[in-house]
């Protein structure tokens, strides 16, 4: 992948932080960003590029049934 911002990818980004689903793209984000903050430097496996693909075909068909809800994953962590 490029290292500088893609312009289409700018484009969602900011399509989707002014919409209904901001808040869970501002937590997605910092869970990356803090991910990456924190040392893990780590390339992703093989298991973890095809689970995200997964997620990826599952938001192309419009499955939400594959994704658990941001309540819920809150609760499990306990937030």
């Amino acid at each position: 992948m490029e290292k500088g911002i893609d312009q289409d990818l700018l484009i969602k980004f900011k399509a989707v932080a002014q919409g209904p689903e901001a808040d869970l793209l501002r937590e997605f984000v910092d869970m990356l960003y803090y991910r990456r903050e924190e040392s893990d430097s780590e390339p992703l496996s093989p298991e973890e590029q095809a689970a995200l693909e997964e997620g990826r075909e599952a938001l192309r068909r419009g499955d939400k049934s594959y994704f658990t809800p941001w309540e819920e994953v809150k609760k499990e962590i306990g937030l």
